[in-house]
Parts: structure tokens; C-alpha cells; sequence
């Protein structure tokens, strides 16, 4: 949990990425941390490491309104 920082973390991880078969990452589907990336972009980098989402599991909802707020998405290499 990196708490916004999954964008910087997966940057600086681009060689450890290369060798993996999969990842599990938290993605927020709206912004919950000042500067965080959207959720389409965070996807769309994944995408181009060379990952496929595979399984989404819901996360974090609004205890009021039971909108999703987050989730765990699971990837792939093809």
C-alpha cells in the first residue's frame, strides 16, 4: 500500500517489472491523495510494462453512498 505513490513506485521498479509475470496493484478511482495519478492512467502504464488485468477486487467503498473508492487490480503478462 503506497498510499497515491503506485505511479512512482512502479517507475522506479521498470527493470524488477521485466522479469515479473505479475503484479497486484491498489488503484484508487478517484483521487484519495494529493497528486495521485488517475486510474486510467495508472492502467494504461501497466498496459505498457506489458501487463493484462486479469481480476479486479473491490476495495475501499464510501460507507455512505457504497460507491467503489478503490480497488485491488490484478495483471498479468500475456
Amino acid at each position: 500500500d503506497t498510499q497515491g505513490y503506485e505511479m512512482e513506485v512502479l517507475k522506479g521498479a521498470s527493470n524488477t517489472l521485466k522479469t515479473a509475470s505479475g503484479i497486484k496493484v491498489e488503484i484508487s478511482i478517484v483521487a484519495l491523495y494529493d497528486g495521485q495519478p488517475d486510474y486510467i492512467s495508472l492502467i494504461n502504464h501497466i498496459r505498457q510494462e506489458g501487463f493484462s488485468l486479469w481480476f479486479i477486487e473491490p476495495g475501499f467503498s464510501d460507507p455512505k453512498s457504497s460507491r467503489l473508492l478503490q480497488f485491488d487490480a490484478i495483471f498479468f503478462r500475456e
